[in-house]
């Protein structure tokens, strides 16, 4: 069998902030399931001394950032922080402090790869207080997804005279030096250099690539690894639990399981050397309310996703994948999984089955290559939820309260989209927009039940005010439409 020689779990704590207590018992789930190094993503929720003002209002102390990381140490569980460095910088860059570092003034997700001798100093403040307290011999370089590179004026004109490689490049090997002299092994996101390999060669190849896929064809996405492995390098293959196009009324299971069935394999047979299991709580992207100047005054995280406590059935089929050396069979691991840990019936595990894997096709309509008609995704997902609720568990029946509310959040607002539809054709008027306002009312109605069912699901997991603004979020697009129908002023 083919073993990985690092099984790593990826945390993100950029939104829906975990208590410490849950973060205690997140590291305990991980060594009984045989990872061996937590990756997380703490962004504003680290206290950092020296720029305080990144932190937000979920900012974890000291003593509890040490105390999580001493536990971690303690049960055989390495951690390791990842510090963007490139993109997804908006956390950073929204600050007045740090303004003059961004490549563009409007999209502040990234800074420009030319003022690297003004953003070393930053970077190297970040890596001073992170690398010392995370106790793994890597240091994880955030720096994917930089989509607008070469966009001001002197980038585009240095990638004309070289390439976006060069640009992107030049940048990095600053950065990796500096992990480097921290003691640390650098660890770098695979999918610029994937797409742009020309300069690769520049950068120092004991630098780990992690090929990251979210379940598309296996070097499809970003080119192959096959140019990168040439020039020495060690790669490790990432997948994910919760990524795109997940949120609140999506759950893409068949997605991800069908990720793992695929994607795992590939790594083993690439001889890629470790894996991660990512788990997103949002995109990583932002929406922004400006002022003049385009001065920021709030972000949005776009896409907000069911929690990480409902996803451990994705965490154990992972798991499975790893181990075995057959491909995963998903459709029997559901039901396995729903024998072993609800202690139901087969017959029941495969109603379980049949109701996680139900239609998890976008509405969105202007999306029209994967748009499905809300009617017809509705009756998959209602029938999703009778089935769950006709299941008994006899085991674990928290656990298995959170597929129930996942779904039943989808199938309501399936029938908002439904609602919504039948405003945006010529034929409605005056009858239609009371019918419309009544079936909003039913809507909001069917979201009070689950608010209250998620607060009761998430105390002392998350914090109360992250709790309240999940449960604002959700019913955010239907209060907006019922206050334009109602014309209450």
């Amino acid at each position: 069998m083919t073993k990985f020689k690092e099984r790593i779990f990826h945390l993100d704590l950029r939104i829906q902030v975990m208590t410490p207590k849950a973060l205690s018992d997140l590291a305990d789930h991980l060594v009984k399931m045989k990872f061996t190094t937590l990756v997380i993503e703490w962004e504003a929720t680290f206290p950092f001394k020296k720029h305080p003002v990144l932190a937000n209002r979920f900012v974890y102390t000291r003593k509890e950032v040490v105390e999580f990381l001493d536990y971690c140490k303690s049960i055989g569980l390495k951690t390791l922080a990842i510090q963007a460095c490139f993109g997804h910088v908006e956390y950073i860059l929204q600050h007045d402090r740090y303004a003059h570092l961004r490549e563009d003034e409007r999209d502040i997700c990234q800074i420009c790869p030319l003022k690297i001798n003004e953003a070393l100093p930053l970077i190297k403040d970040l890596f001073t207080e992170l690398l010392e307290m995370h106790n793994s011999e890597y240091c994880y370089i955030g720096c994917d997804e930089t989509y607008i590179l070469g966009s001001c004026p002197a980038c585009r004109e240095k990638a004309a005279k070289s390439s976006k490689s060069q640009l992107y490049v030049d940048y990095l090997v600053e950065v990796v030096k500096l992990a480097k002299s921290f003691g640390k092994r650098p660890v770098i996101p695979a999918d610029m250099l994937l797409q742009y390999p020309e300069a690769a060669r520049e950068l120092p190849n004991d630098t780990v690539l992690v090929d990251w896929n979210y379940g598309w064809e296996p070097g499809s996405k970003f080119g192959p690894p096959e140019p990168l492995f040439a020039l020495g390098f060690e790669f490790w293959g990432s997948l994910s639990l919760r990524s795109g196009p997940d949120n609140y009324y999506l759950h893409t299971f068949e997605k991800h399981l069908k990720n793992y069935h695929d994607f795992i394999p590939y790594a083993k047979e690439k001889g890629y050397s470790s894996v991660v299991l990512t788990s997103f709580s949002t995109s990583g992207i932002y929406g922004f309310e400006w002022d003049a100047f385009y001065e920021t005054v709030m972000m949005h995280p776009v896409r907000r996703v069911y929690p990480l406590n409902g996803f451990n059935i994705l965490m154990a089929a992972f798991v499975k994948a790893c181990d075995s050396n057959e491909p995963l069979d998903y459709q029997q691991f559901i039901v396995d999984y729903a024998i072993r840990r609800f202690a139901i019936s087969e017959s029941e595990a495969k109603l379980f089955k049949d109701s996680l894997l139900a239609d998890a096709s976008p509405v969105y309509k202007p999306k029209v290559e994967f748009y499905q008609p809300p009617a017809k995704v509705l009756a998959s997902v209602s029938q999703a939820v009778n089935a769950m609720n006709a299941i008994i568990p006899h085991k674990n029946r928290r656990e298995f309260g959170h597929f129930r509310l996942m779904f039943a959040i989808r199938e309501t607002y399936l029938k908002f989209k439904l609602i919504e539809e039948t405003t945006e054709v010529d034929s409605f008027g005056d009858a239609e927009r009371i019918r419309a306002i009544a079936g909003l009312e039913e809507v909001l109605a069917e979201e009070k039940v689950h608010a209250k069912t998620y607060k009761a699901y998430m105390r002392g997991y998350l914090h109360p005010a992250e709790i309240k603004t999940e449960n604002s979020w959700r019913i955010r697009k239907p209060l907006l439409l019922i206050e334009r129908l109602s014309r209450e002023r």
